[in-house]
């Protein structure tokens, strides 16, 4: 069985500002990929976040935006079954981009 371990982080309340993804297969990691992404209220970061994961304004100034980068997300996530450490929150910052951004896919499957 394959699934899909995802995580994020959050320059503010649902606005991805990393995302990361490991892909496991019977078990084993067969790959992973994180990417930054230029969340929509950049350059506004909310402290108490960025003194989480420590990512800067600088760091995502030349990072795409989630809708820039969604063809090559979607190739790791679109119809995939998702697993996440605190899965309610990253599915809900994942769902709140994808609104945000206009993007139509297929419903989320994660635990």
């Amino acid at each position: 069985m394959k699934i899909i371990a995802i995580d994020v982080e959050t320059a503010d309340t649902g606005h991805i500002c990393e995302i990361g993804v490991a892909e496991i297969d019977s078990g084993k990691i067969t790959g992973s990929k994180s990417w930054l992404v230029k969340p929509l209220c950049y350059p506004r970061m909310n402290p108490e976040h960025q003194a989480i994961h420590g990512i800067t304004n600088a760091q995502l100034e030349h990072a795409p935006t989630f809708k820039e980068l969604w063809s090559e997300l979607k190739y790791h996530i679109e119809g995939k079954l998702l697993v996440a450490h605190n899965a309610k929150f990253d599915i809900e910052c994942l769902a709140s981009e994808i609104t945000r951004n206009g993007i139509k896919t297929y419903p989320i499957r994660y635990f």
